[in-house]
């Protein structure tokens, strides 16, 4: 559905893509002109009983501000065996952004695919929840959260990608550094966002169970300041 800058709903909601069982975790960037919008696809899957989830793949189509499509829709993935595939998207300036676990691949304008089909690994890691992208005028960071292998314990941690560059020559290799560890998650649901509000400036929210000595153990939703060239602080919880 459009809206306003107000937030005010006009128009009738416009389908992006066909309507479909096993579509599901939408997302949308657009470049000023038109917009890429990325969705999961669960594969058509008889199973008349519980089992595993179906085969899932990213598939996306190109819109433009009034919702009419532009060309038809494209996978983006070949087909992941039961895989979540939350995506992020983001406009870079020159391309468009896909994440997603640990994999991201690149877009130009048109849609054309400058990265192998499928993506690139950009991490070591492969317990990924939603990633979230931000880009700043010169650099993209990508955040996410993650599952420590060892202790079960919700790290949040945040690489930085050239959008210029192809992703196969960025690949981090070892550990991230973590910016904040007792994350809590909520099933299918990202459990941390970014958003850049300036050159060098991020604004990151996440959620966390502090400590019992802290505010005794009770959920809280904390906002994080990242200055480039800087250091990470919270703003306010």
């Amino acid at each position: 559905r459009r809206m306003e800058p107000s937030a005010l709903t006009f128009g009738p909601p416009i389908p992006a893509g066909p309507v479909t069982e096993g579509v599901g975790n939408p997302v949308i960037a657009g470049n000023g002109t038109d917009h890429l919008v990325v969705w999961q696809f669960e594969k058509p899957f008889d199973c008349p009983v519980l089992c595993a989830p179906p085969p899932s793949q990213l598939r996306a189509m190109r819109m433009t501000h009034d919702g009419v499509a532009v060309g038809s829709e494209f996978e983006l993935t070949g087909d992941y065996d039961g895989g979540y595939l939350p995506p992020s998207v983001e406009w870079t300036g020159s391309n468009y952004l896909v994440a997603w676990d640990n994999v991201a691949l690149r877009l130009a304008s048109d849609g054309t695919l400058l990265d192998s089909l499928g993506g690139e690994v950009i991490a070591d890691q492969v317990a990924h929840a939603q990633p979230s992208l931000a880009f700043d005028g010169r650099r993209v960071k990508l955040l996410w959260s993650e599952t420590d292998a060892e202790t079960a314990e919700e790290l949040l941690k945040i690489i930085s990608l050239d959008p210029e560059r192809p992703l196969r020559d960025q690949r981090i290799e070892g550990d991230v550094g973590s910016l904040a560890s007792g994350l809590s998650r909520w099933y299918r649901q990202p459990a941390s966002a970014i958003e850049a509000t300036g050159p060098g400036r991020f604004l990151m929210l996440y959620s966390r169970v502090p400590s019992e000595r802290e505010f005794g153990g009770v959920r809280r939703v904390f906002l994080g300041e990242l200055v480039i060239g800087g250091s990470q602080r919270p703003v306010r919880r």
